[in-house]
């Protein structure tokens, strides 16, 4: 990732998703119906299919043997734990790894989870729905001064105003993957095309390590050598490779400056003549400090990278 999402709090949200996860472990220690969520909860979600879907679930969970109970808490306790499935420390639990009947039980409950029950009062007026938290992401995290997606650096992030707001996407897939689809360090802003067009169902459990998007000081570079870009980061190779490999990044970005390493030229050579006289190895030095700034607001460090080798031959 060219950066990295800072941490933030959202108490309406994981209040929540605590009293989801509280209700699913209070069905592991054997506790009965009328004790499985709190008073207040129970009410606002009676309504709800989500109570019905908990239900059936519950009803089914009693009739497991242990074996299979051992198997869906190990989900539940290792799924949720999104930084060392990144590390490559954890391995999760897929929906295939239990029985067919609970899988498809889990599976309903999730996907109503993200799909609607977002949509109902409950979330949406304690948290504005997936649109307000989009916002609330935005602007507390470095989309808010970066503005482009983290993941490619290519495309612009759309702010929570606007109309249309990219999808969040599930890192780890709640496709098949039980407990991470209401996760809210599993729902990650990337743009469209990442989103879509490269990581789609591109699972992040089968690489040796990815990056954690919430991790911090970690720096990578982009450099341009032999006519392309590569990133660059000793210290953290492997996830540096996963990186490339789902995304696309090098290629993407390849493509993506073609059409602009003449503007690039050309704008030395402006402030070449502007500056009366300036050689073009000063008007080029003077570019790339220029281009410090803002650096991932837009192509700076695509430009800069290219510069830098340009540098070399003047």
């Amino acid at each position: 990732m060219w950066y990295f999402y800072d941490d933030f709090q959202n108490v309406e949200f994981d209040k929540i998703v605590n009293e989801i996860n509280n209700a699913f472990r209070n069905i592991f220690i054997g506790k009965e119906w009328k004790e499985i969520f709190t008073k207040q909860f129970e009410q606002e979600i009676r309504k709800t299919k989500l109570h019905k879907l908990f239900y059936d679930y519950y009803e089914l969970y009693k009739t497991t043997d242990g074996n299979e109970r051992r198997k869906i808490y190990s989900a539940y306790c290792k799924n949720m734990r999104i930084e060392e499935i990144c590390l490559g420390t954890i391995k999760p639990i897929s929906y295939s790894q239990l029985n067919e009947n609970v899988s498809k039980k889990l599976r309903e409950l999730f996907d109503y989870l993200y799909s609607d029950f977002t949509k109902r009062k409950l979330f949406k007026n304690n948290v504005g729905g997936l649109k307000g938290y989009y916002e609330q992401f935005y602007i507390e995290t470095s989309i808010n001064i970066n503005k482009r997606c983290p993941f490619c650096g290519i495309q612009a992030m759309a702010s929570g105003k606007n109309s249309h707001r990219p999808d969040f996407d599930h890192y780890l897939l709640e496709s098949k993957y039980p407990f991470v689809s209401l996760l809210r360090k599993n729902l990650m802003p990337m743009c469209d095309d990442c989103n879509k067009k490269y990581k789609k169902v591109k699972d992040i459990s089968n690489y040796k390590k990815v990056f954690y998007p919430f991790s911090r000081n970690i720096n990578n570079k982009l450099v341009y050598k032999n006519n392309t870009y590569k990133i660059v980061n000793n210290t953290y190779s492997e996830e540096v490779t996963s990186w490339d490999e789902i995304f696309d990044v090098e290629n993407r970005i390849d493509l993506y400056s073609e059409n602009l390493k003449l503007g690039w030229i050309t704008s030395i050579n402006e402030t070449k003549i502007f500056g009366a006289q300036l050689s073009f190895d000063e008007a080029l030095k003077m570019e790339i400090a220029r281009i410090e700034n803002n650096y991932y607001s837009s192509d700076n460090f695509i430009e800069k990278a290219y510069l830098e080798d340009l540098q070399i031959y003047v």
